[in-house]
């Protein structure tokens, strides 16, 4: 079966990858054809697609548009009709790329020289994740219908679904049923910003035939049911291995929580050893009893509602296609030119699960954007895998196919294993991500909806906007022992090793003595880091003057190579032209490539954030004293504690507080700041409620010589309860703020944070759930911070350590409604938390 998928944009859409990597399952019976315009991003996503992904550059629009004319081959137009024809086709697919959709019915006309050797053809679409096909199309299907297409249970309606119906390819009969709907057949003669849902004729002049069979099989599934059990529990999905390539996707049987929990408990590898699913010859589907005729709307001389049964195609053809007396316990059938349903039953899977052949997630796609994708950036094909897909995002899942586990979280952060490592510019020392960041965003309201969608993309590896200026000789998890011993060092070991992540933008916008401030700035802060590993990620906006001579990579290499070529990771991204600056896709960026446990981020030089001079010794006692914190208390529960049960508790932030230099002068250690005295701060403002508790709790710290140097169990309980009180303070003005929507502020928190989430090792990766959204601008960092709580993190402050920035600080903070929707709030706040908690055992 050929799949046929037209696309024209710049950019491959940011869920492809999720498609790609569902229908790699699909192999043994179908290829995905995707013809494209020269997509900007194409090659990012062909150099991990599976073999039957198969990408079709037709390079220009008027190049598709060129083939999409074979549908006026029987109208002798001449050439100069013909081209007016191309032109006015390719106008609509620049304009609105949507309207390919309406030519799907004639696509085994339009690419027939592509589609010569498949018995099959159809047409579907890219927010699809496809399960297993295979073992869903049955022969029969293949054998005894001209056309089949999978509801997801409207059977009321007598239409071929454009999310995936397949026909026999049969050129001269099959392949010509289009020629019935004049919108096609004439279309030059046709108003060109007319768009008609092919749904609506196409269905209309299949059901005018007697001489074909049809099937309309009630299989999909589908996000359109706001009752469907997806909607609720997500969507599970498991990759098989190579020697066992089968893509499985799986969802609760219903909303209850009995099926919930059943769900949970089922192992991901359960068609492995499923009897029924295990054998080729034993359906997953069967029809039972006697055919029925079906009346429609026409035959019942009944009235239809204003809109009819489906809105979205003409009326004139709904009479036919609006059924009666039929609901989703019927499969429908055209036979002789007659309707006929018959009852249904799908075979009985472990724990009720349901188990669709495809889920069209419509709505979902709608907030999907790269962070939320991002556990699949180190996902390849033939490595077995599992996911939860839901409308918030997708999450890693462990125990893939049991021929191949899927890695542990220990393994996703070492070289080679998962996380999307890959090796850029021959540094093959320091693997990097292979994820891709978002630069500039396009935010347009759709159906009273916001949409969002990406404008500009990089990656590490994309070598046009991306220069790897320094890199580190070796890497924070490689333990080089002596002769040839390569030994990757356990998360335990490397457990108090912080990665300091900063961000610059650099030239065009700012002066050279900004510039060069700017440089100093970085040298000192890196200075006091002491050689421990940091990620600066600089954005290029196009050199001063003093800056021409050489590149601006090689600039960096002179400035800092001598002094920290054995810790720095220095990347810079070249502006693009017309696009606007974003630091939440920096940060991303260098927060992904950090390969610590722990990582101090939220820093902005050219915001002039600087660094505490002590703030890496007080992060190294904080985190002793938390791991002493938690060995105490386990201590205290069972006096045979082991050493792994005394562990520093996954799943902590820690806050640092800023403070304008403005204000507190030329202070960069904490006794000179604590000799200003008391500080005017506004309690109601979030950054200014986590100062207040910072300054509380290092002047408790520095009273009970807890300070640098001390004996870190010293007075750590009680300054727990201090601090417990003071952060439920500062959580509830994070909650106010949020709820009215003002919380947004040109100033990133600035934390240190555990890159393992919280569940005592059962939790998410951090990298993948507690990202920048990149399309809220200002308002992103707080979001994120709420998100973390949600999630489970615990939230402290990092006493001792503090930033001065150069900007001043706001205490009216940004309104956000214009960047983010109330709903967007309220799934941070309360939906997602419940939905995550749900979720919460199938994380890695």
């Amino acid at each position: 079966m050929a799949i046929i998928i037209p696309f024209v944009g710049d950019y491959l859409p940011n869920y492809f990858d999720l498609f790609q990597l569902s229908a790699s399952g699909s192999n043994q019976l179908a290829d995905f054809l995707i013809f494209h315009t020269d997509v900007e991003n194409i090659h990012i996503h062909a150099a991990s697609a599976p073999p039957n992904v198969i990408f079709i550059n037709i390079q220009t629009t008027h190049n598709l548009a060129r083939l999409h004319t074979r549908i006026a081959d029987q109208s002798e137009l001449s050439a100069t009709q013909l081209t007016d024809l191309e032109n006015q086709i390719a106008d609509g697919f620049h304009r609105r790329p949507y309207t390919l959709c309406q030519y799907k019915p004639a696509y085994g006309h339009i690419f027939h020289d592509y589609i010569k050797k498949y018995s099959h053809w159809a047409y579907s679409d890219l927010d699809m994740v496809f399960g297993d096909l295979p073992r869903w199309v049955t022969k029969e299907e293949l054998t005894n219908f001209d056309i089949v297409t999978y509801s997801h249970g409207d059977q009321d309606r007598a239409y071929l679904r454009g999310q995936f119906t397949f026909h026999k390819n049969d050129p001269t009969s099959i392949n010509q049923i289009w020629r019935g709907c004049d919108y096609l057949s004439n279309r030059h003669k046709r108003d060109v910003n007319n768009f008609e849902s092919a749904e609506g004729c196409y269905s209309f002049e299949v059901l005018k035939r007697e001489d074909i069979n049809v099937k309309y099989a009630v299989k999909a599934g589908s996000d359109v049911k706001k009752s469907d059990s997806g909607n609720f529990y997500g969507v599970h999905m498991t990759i098989g291995s190579l020697e066992n390539p089968q893509t499985v996707i799986y969802k609760a049987s219903s909303v209850s929580e009995s099926a919930q929990t059943s769900l949970e408990n089922l192992s991901p590898t359960w068609y492995e050893t499923h009897e029924t699913y295990t054998s080729p010859t034993a359906p997953l589907q069967h029809e039972y009893g006697k055919f029925e005729f079906v009346e429609n709307v026409r035959d019942r001389k009944s009235i239809l509602p204003k809109r009819g049964c489906m809105f979205w195609a003409p009326m004139e053809y709904q009479q036919d296609i609006c059924l009666v007396d039929i609901d989703a316990s019927y499969n429908l059938f055209l036979i002789g030119g007659k309707l006929l349903k018959r009852k249904f039953e799908n075979a009985a899977l472990p724990g009720g699960v349901v188990s669709p052949p495809f889920f069209h997630f419509q709505e979902w796609k709608r907030k999907y954007r790269v962070p939320q994708l991002s556990a699949l950036s180190g996902a390849k094909i033939g490595e077995a895998s599992g996911y939860v897909i839901n409308r918030v995002g997708i999450y890693g899942k462990g125990g893939g196919s049991s021929a191949s586990s899927a890695k542990s979280r220990e393994q996703i952060l070492t070289v080679g294993g998962g996380g999307g490592r890959l090796i850029v510019g021959g540094f093959e020392s320091y693997p990097l991500p292979s994820s891709e960041y978002c630069g500039a965003i396009e935010t347009k309201r759709k159906e009273g909806k916001m949409v969002t969608s990406c404008i500009d993309r990089w990656s590490w590896a994309d070598s046009d906007r991306v220069e790897v200026a320094m890199c580190p000789r070796i890497d924070p998890k490689i333990n080089l022992g002596g002769g040839d011993v390569v030994e990757v060092v356990g998360i335990d070991e490397i457990s108090a090793d912080i990665t300091l992540v900063l961000t610059l933008r650099f030239g065009g916008s700012t002066t050279a003595e900004e510039d060069y401030s700017h440089l100093k700035m970085l040298k000192l802060t890196l200075k006091n880091w002491q050689s421990r590993p940091a990620v600066l990620v600089v954005y290029y906006e196009g050199s001063n003057d003093d800056f021409q001579e050489k590149s601006i990579a090689q600039t960096f290499r002179d400035e800092f190579g001598s002094e920290f070529a054995s810790n720095l990771l220095l990347a810079v991204v070249h502006h693009n032209e017309g696009r606007k600056y974003n630091r939440n896709s920096l940060l991303n960026m260098a927060n992904d490539a950090a390969r610590t446990r722990w990582i101090l981020t939220g820093l902005h030089i050219d915001n002039g954030d600087r660094l505490s001079d002590e703030a890496l010794q007080f992060a190294s006692l904080s985190l002793g004293a938390t791991a002493t914190a938690t060995a105490t208390a386990t201590a205290t529960a069972t006096a045979t504690a082991t050493a792994t049960e005394t562990e520093t508790e996954t799943g902590s932030i820690f806050l640092i507080p800023q403070f304008s230099s403005a204000t507190v002068g030329d202070k960069h250690e904490i006794s000179t700041l604590m000799e200003i005295g008391e500080l005017e701060i506004d309690s109601d403002s979030i950054l200014g409620s986590i100062a207040q508790a910072w300054f509380s709790i290092t002047r408790h710290v520095l009273k009970t010589g807890e300070g640098v140097g001390a004996d870190v169990g010293a007075g750590v309980g009680e300054r727990m309860e201090m601090e417990q009180s003071l952060l439920d303070e500062a959580k509830k003005v994070l909650i106010k703020n949020l709820t009215e929507m003002k919380f947004g502020s040109q100033h990133s928190p600035v934390m240190l944070i555990d890159a393992l989430g919280p569940y005592k090792g059962n939790g998410q990766l951090t990298e993948l759930i507690g990202r920048e959204e990149e399309a809220y601008g200002n308002c992103a960092g707080m979001a994120k911070t709420a998100q973390l709580l949600v999630l489970g993190y615990k939230m402290s402050v990092l006493a001792g350590a503090f930033v001065t920035t150069g900007n001043e600080l706001d205490g009216n903070a940004e309104d956000c409604s214009s960047l983010m929707e109330k709903e967007d709030i309220q799934n941070i706040l309360s939906d997602q938390k419940k939905l995550n908690a749900k979720m919460r055992r199938s994380m890695i």
